[in-house]
C-alpha cells in the first residue's frame, strides 16, 4: 500500500497504527497478536537504508462493540517511520516463524520497482493494503538480481550447493586469487554454456556462477577473520575492524566490474569479435 498522511505525519495524527482493512486481515487473521518481533526497514536511493528491530501488535480496536470490527496494526515510534513520507511504498510481510518485516521504500525509487517485481505486485498501488500470498510454486530462481535485492533487505540467501562450492574452492587455500584467474575458474567449473549459441545467456550464467563462488569463499574468509577477533593488547582494535570492513565492501564493488570485463572478453573471443579492451575514446578509457 501507499502510506497516508495519518500514518506518517505526527502533526496529522500520533496513532502509530496501520489501518488493517481487508488486506491485512487476510494476512493476519482475527486473533490478537501482541508484541510480535518486527524488523522495520527503510530504503531509499543510492544504497541508503536503515533498519530497526521493534515490535508490532495486531488487534481489534472495537473489540467490545457488538457488531463492528476495526483491526489495526500498532507499531512503536522508531527511526524508520520517522523517515517515511506520504505515498512511500509500505510492504508488511509475515515470515513462517511469525516475525514481521515492515519495509518502507521511497516513492519512485529504483528499489521500489525492484521490490514490486520481486513480490510480483502489479497495477496501481493505492492507500489500501493489497494482499498477496506467495505460494511455493511461485518461488522464483535466486539469480544475481534477486540476490542483490534480498541483500538490500538484509536477508541472507542460503546456498543449496554449498558443499559442491566448498570442494571447488579448496584449490585457493582460503585466499582470493586475481580477478582474471577467478573469472576463468568460474567459466571452467560450469557446464553447458555455449556463448556462440546465446552470448547473452552465457554472460549471465557466468556472472551468476562466479557470484555464488565469490560469496561462498568470502563467507569463509570473513568468518575466519571475525573469529580471530579485533583485540589488541591495549583493547579493541576499532581501526582494524573499520579497515577490514571497508576492504570487504571495496572488494565486492571492484570485483563485479572486473568480472564483467573478463566474461565479456571471453564472449568476444568465443564469437570471434574484434575488440580492444579499455580502449581510449574521447581521451577517456
Amino acid at each position: 500500500k501507499r502510506l497516508s498522511s495519518v500514518e506518517v505525519n505526527a502533526e496529522a495524527s500520533n496513532q502509530h497504527e496501520f489501518n488493517g482493512a481487508r488486506g491485512l486481515l487476510n494476512l493476519l487473521g482475527r486473533d490478537k497478536l501482541s508484541d510480535c518481533p518486527a524488523r522495520f526497514l527503510w530504503l531509499g536511493e543510492e544504497n541508503e537504508g536503515i533498519s530497526e528491530d521493534s515490535f508490532v501488535t495486531w488487534y481489534d480496536s472495537r473489540e467490545n462493540h457488538p457488531t463492528r470490527t476495526e483491526y489495526r496494526l500498532y507499531f512503536r515510534s522508531n527511526p524508520v517511520m520517522e523517515l517515511a513520507q506520504v505515498n512511500d511504498l509500505l510492504i508488511v510481510a509475515k515470515r513462517p516463524n511469525n516475525e514481521f518485516m515492515i519495509i518502507v521504500v521511497s516513492e519512485g525509487s529504483t528499489i521500489e520497482n525492484q521490490l514490486l517485481w520481486l513480490f510480483n505486485l502489479h497495477g496501481n498501488i493505492e492507500a489500501k493494503f493489497q494482499y498477496h500470498q506467495i505460494e511455493e510454486e511461485e518461488n522464483i530462481q535466486v539469480d544475481f538480481a534477486v540476490r542483490f535485492i534480498l541483500e538490500e533487505l538484509g536477508i541472507e540467501v542460503e546456498e543449496p550447493e554449498s558443499e559442491r562450492l566448498d570442494n571447488l574452492l579448496e584449490k585457493f587455500n582460503g585466499a582470493f586469487p586475481k580477478t582474471v584467474i577467478f573469472s576463468d575458474f568460474a567459466r571452467n567449473t560450469i557446464s553447458g554454456i555455449v556463448p556462440q549459441d546465446d552470448p547473452d545467456q552465457a554472460l549471465l550464467s557466468w556472472i551468476e556462477w562466479e557470484e555464488k563462488l565469490f560469496r561462498r569463499m568470502e563467507r569463509h574468509i570473513v568468518s575466519e577473520r571475525l573469529n580471530n577477533g579485533f583485540i589488541e593488547p591495549e583493547g579493541a582494535d576499532v581501526e582494524g575492524f573499520i579497515k577490514f570492513s571497508l576492504s570487504v565492501q571495496n572488494r565486492r564493488k571492484s570485483r563485479i566490474g572486473h568480472a564483467l570485463e573478463h566474461h565479456v572478453e571471453a564472449v568476444f573471443k568465443a564469437c570471434n569479435v574484434q575488440y580492444d579492451r579499455q580502449a581510449v575514446t574521447e581521451n577517456k578509457t
